[in-house]
């Protein structure tokens, strides 16, 4: 976490592109990981209150509550870009990444922060 940072906002910030890449790598080998995707749908349905909702509705979902909560994105605690590398290394080390759907490369931890930037 950023120093200063608070918790609950970076997380909320960084909650939709994590779906996205999540479901984006989990899909790669849909039919091996096809329970972890029906888990996300039926987050998708809990979420919007949609019984047709998809992945992407829920994460233009978290997306527009985000914005009208005023998350901001993690520049505004003083995240560079230069910082990713060092942030990467320390999130993929980290105890809380086992408990994601999958273990994510640095590559998708790399995109995950510089879209959250």
């Amino acid at each position: 976490m950023l120093p200063g940072s608070p918790h609950g906002a970076v997380c909320a910030v960084l909650l939709p592109i994590v779906i996205e890449v999540n479901v984006r790598e989990l899909a790669k080998d849909a039919q091996g990981n096809a329970l972890m995707l029906q888990k996300y749908k039926q987050a998708a349905i809990v979420c919007t209150s949609n019984p047709g909702a998809s992945v992407e509705d829920m994460v233009v979902w978290l997306i527009d509550l985000c914005s009208k909560l005023g998350v901001a994105k993690l520049s505004a605690y003083g995240m560079k870009e230069s910082d990713i590398p060092v942030v990467v290394d320390k999130a993929a080390a980290s105890s809380s990444m086992k408990g994601n759907s999958l273990i994510l490369n640095k590559e998708c931890l790399s995109e995950i922060l510089t879209r959250a930037l």
